[in-house]
């Protein structure tokens, strides 16, 4: 049956193996690691399944197994009885929606401290990841975890999530609740100020936030709607430490698969200077990727520049687009991005030169016009009709 897959680049890597040779319109076998969930399902049998793979993963710090919890579009949980699971070493959670209010979780995905006896922190929560989905949340007989808790320390990014509700970085439910820091980027909290807590740093790129309660060694901000001002170092009036970028000079977001027919990687488009979240660019596509600033000034190289003699005229190749827009398709060459250069060659060598264009052109002005493409290039003398 044909597959709606949207989700987390760790998703997109692991179904695109699994699906070259086109396979998109049948049910893939993805593995015994890779469980897609579907909202027709229970909810006790999708909360039986989560809270097997945490059992074994939430300690499981130098093991081999890795997983992917996928979850297609639709709703999961209910106020009466929601979903609500903890993410445990080397798993990955993502929705498979083209957007993160196409999968919805009504509950809370969880990372708490883990404990050696009486000594409880977040220091060793690494290696997982949540991505591309919407939380309700709704924790009800939690006790002191009520709420969205995320109590991680480095590699185990949020990245598109939109958590409604109350949510903390922070397990502070046991002691002594050390943690040490994290990734969120692309995401959107509303309803409560997130509690950092005991979070020694972090970097919040390109979200919206409700408000920051407070910063210990430093909190980053690039970008972000909500963010608290600058305050490095930390100060009684304005509280800190907190390091804040008003925009995000370079980004694009991670890659996410996207289509209906067939299973394709996505990759979001290069932004510059960007203040609070770019979705609508990424998932409608409405502008054009914005030119490497070096494309089009790569140093020369014989494969992307050459010249030609042939019929009485210089012709110049244009260097490539930079790899990076390359492989997005976009080809500075037909002046994509960068339409001035070819104007250089097109329409204007002999203006340039302070001539008029149909004038034929001596090979000084010729030099004039292909240096200011690439300087260190060097203008051949014309070839006689002819000659060898």
């Amino acid at each position: 049956m044909a597959k709606t897959l949207c989700g987390s680049v760790a998703a997109a890597f692991v179904l695109a193996l699994a699906l070259s040779g086109g396979a998109a319109a049948a049910t893939p076998d993805l593995g015994p690691n890779v469980i897609v969930f579907d909202p027709s399902m229970p909810t006790s049998q999708i909360q039986a399944t989560v809270d097997t793979i945490a059992s074994k993963q939430v300690s499981n710090q130098f093991g081999t197994e890795r997983y992917a919890l996928l979850f297609k579009p639709g709703t999961y949980g209910s106020s009466s009885d929601p979903l609500n699971f903890q993410v445990g070493y080397y798993t990955s959670i993502a929705g498979l929606g083209r957007s993160p209010g196409d999968v919805v979780i009504n509950g809370s995905v969880y990372v708490h401290n883990q404990c050696d006896g009486s000594f409880c922190t977040a220091l060793n929560n690494f290696w997982r990841s949540l991505s591309n989905l919407t939380i309700n949340v709704t924790t009800p007989k939690f006790g002191c975890y009520t709420g969205e808790f995320w109590a991680v320390s480095q590699a185990a990014p949020m990245r598109r999530v939109d958590v409604n509700g109350f949510a903390t970085l922070m397990d502070y439910c046991t002691g002594p609740s050390f943690a040490g820091g994290g990734f969120i980027a692309d995401s959107r909290f509303n309803g409560s100020t997130i509690v950092n807590g005991s979070q020694q740093q972090w970097l919040v790129r390109n979200s919206a936030l409700d408000g920051w309660t407070n910063g210990v060694w430093n909190q980053v901000f690039s970008g972000a709607v909500g963010a608290p001002a600058e305050c490095f170092p930390s100060q009684a009036s304005c509280g800190g430490p907190y390091t804040t970028l008003p925009t995000s000079p370079v980004t694009r977001e991670a890659p996410y698969l996207c289509d209906a027919r067939h299973v394709d990687l996505d990759r979001p488009f290069l932004h510059r200077q960007t203040f609070g979240l770019r979705r609508d660019d990424q998932l409608g596509t409405p502008n054009r990727p914005e030119p490497h600033p070096d494309a089009g000034h790569l140093p020369p190289r014989p494969e992307h520049l050459r010249h030609a003699t042939r019929h009485r005229r210089t012709r110049t190749r244009l260097p490539d687009a930079h790899p990076d827009e390359r492989e997005r398709g976009h080809d500075h060459r037909e002046g994509e991005g960068n339409p001035d250069l070819r104007s250089h060659v097109r329409r204007g060598a002999g203006q340039l030169a302070g001539a008029a264009p149909s004038r034929k052109r001596s090979r000084a002005e010729r030099q004039r016009v292909v240096r200011s493409v690439d300087p260190e290039r060097r203008v051949l003398p014309h070839r006689r009709r002819g000659a060898g």
